[in-house]
């Protein structure tokens, strides 16, 4: 289940999330155990009447929020997960770990390890539910959101990440608290008669795991949602409004029937039909967009298969040119490796294609080896060489005098990719002097 992509445009966006969640965290643990410091009430209860979030909770937040920046500065490659970030990150997501694991022991074996008030005396208890005490739920949370930011490096053969899956529990459960305090249903974020979940801790907790989640976007499921794939597309469209459009309208309704303006089975049908429709809405422009995109990216292949097909026959053409030229024709890769030996090279220095492919360029002999290496550095630099003189090796050892003339071949950004050399048998020219001289002599 790897869904590993490489855009470098996608990717970064979820790491940004993760950072900012993790500041939110460090700040929302920050701000409450300042309240927790000073006795402000107003900084530990969101509003009066709701339940506060105790000075454990707030700490956790904090140090997951700290576990999940450091995660982020190690990066997810192996390589990172030795590096002090990582090994710091697993060593303070243990903290909340502990401290969930013990809360939720004391809930059950009626135990009190003495971690509840162990930072601050919890002066704002309900009088039924134990003072400083954070809820079960917010210590399930802090369990499992513990174990995911320690297990976050771990992955299976099969590209499944234990992590992302251990996220979507607090995940649902901090959303079924939200949705308590939206819906006024007190049994969605209070157990009995133990503590409740604040509003901020439920809200906090949400986007912590939507971090965790979203701390490794290239790997495991959360690949789906960050990849440029069109199903990844339809998924990012799609899923906020399958998240925020039945709990608006569904508030919406509630408070409508609150108010005395129609009843309850009004009030469900006009639920119905406007999620309906905005749903079609919805899935028509997403559609539409995909559409578009696909088309596109159509189009794109068209143009590349034209411009593929382009630079073949361009190849092609090349090909045949040097091979219908009269003088030989060699060109050179970067490391000065035959590419392109010509039928005019073949004939002048005896060796065929097959011999001399992807081998050196060793033509020269004695001291014009130094004077060969020499053109190559030249070429190297960006600079073209005109009708220098020099002597080459045939495959029988004679030695032909020539003419060279050369040019770099430079690719975009990449820079030296090879070299054009093209060589003119000098050794009738030179006899030809040499006749001259002798005849003007006598």
């Amino acid at each position: 289940m790897d869904h590993s992509v490489g855009s470098a445009d996608v990717i970064p966006k979820p790491k940004t999330f993760s950072q900012f969640v993790a500041g939110i965290s460090m700040l929302v643990g920050g701000i409450v155990l300042v309240g927790w410091f000073l006795n402000v009430p107003s900084l530990k209860i969101v509003l009066p009447g709701l339940a506060s979030m105790k000075a454990n909770t707030a700490a956790c937040l904090a140090l997951c929020g700290v576990s999940l920046w450091l995660l982020g500065i190690a990066g997810s490659s192996q390589a990172s997960l030795q590096k002090l970030p990582a090994i710091a990150a697993r060593f303070v997501a243990s903290v909340p770990l502990f401290v969930g694991l013990a809360t939720l022991a004391e809930y059950l074996f009626h135990w009190n390890l003495g971690i509840d008030e162990l930072l601050f005396a919890d002066r704002l208890g309900d009088g039924h539910s134990i003072p400083g005490r954070m809820a079960p739920h917010t210590a399930l949370c802090f369990v499992t959101l513990g174990l995911a930011l320690a297990l976050n490096h771990v992955e299976t053969k099969r590209g499944f990440r234990p992590a992302q899956f251990l996220s979507l529990a607090p995940a649902l459960i901090s959303l079924m608290a939200m949705l308590g305090y939206l819906y006024t249903a007190v049994s969605f974020y209070r157990i009995a008669s133990f503590t409740g979940m604040a509003l901020h801790t439920a809200a906090t907790v949400f986007l912590l795991s939507l971090g965790v989640f979203f701390s490794v976007p290239d790997r495991g499921l959360a690949a789906m949602f960050s990849s440029e794939s069109l199903g990844a597309i339809v998924l990012r469209r799609l899923l906020p409004a399958a998240f925020l459009v039945p709990i608006v309208i569904g508030w919406l309704r509630m408070e409508g029937q609150k108010a005395g303006w129609y009843g309850t089975e009004f009030g469900l049908a006009l639920m119905v039909s406007v999620n309906v429709t905005i749903f079609s809405v919805v899935i028509y422009l997403s559609s539409r967009e995909i559409d578009r995109i696909a088309i596109a990216r159509q189009e794109t292949a068209r143009a590349l298969r034209t411009s593929q097909d382009g630079l073949l026959a361009m190849n092609y053409t090349f090909e045949s040119v040097i091979d219908a030229c009269p003088l030989p024709v060699v060109t050179l890769d970067h490391e000065s490796k035959i590419q392109v030996w010509n039928h005019a090279a073949e004939k002048a220095y005896g060796w065929s294609w097959l011999q001399v492919k992807g081998r050196p360029f060793l033509l020269a002999v004695g001291d014009q080896r130094e004077e060969l290496a020499s053109i190559i550095e030249t070429l190297r630099q960006g600079n073209p060489v005109s009708g220098i003189q020099t002597v080459l090796l045939r495959s029988d050892d004679t030695r032909v005098s020539v003419s060279l003339w050369a040019a770099p071949i430079v690719v975009g950004s990449r820079g030296f990719s090879g070299s054009v050399l093209v060589m003119e048998n000098a050794t009738p020219q030179k006899q030809l002097e040499a006749a001259l001289e002798v005849a003007n002599r006598n």
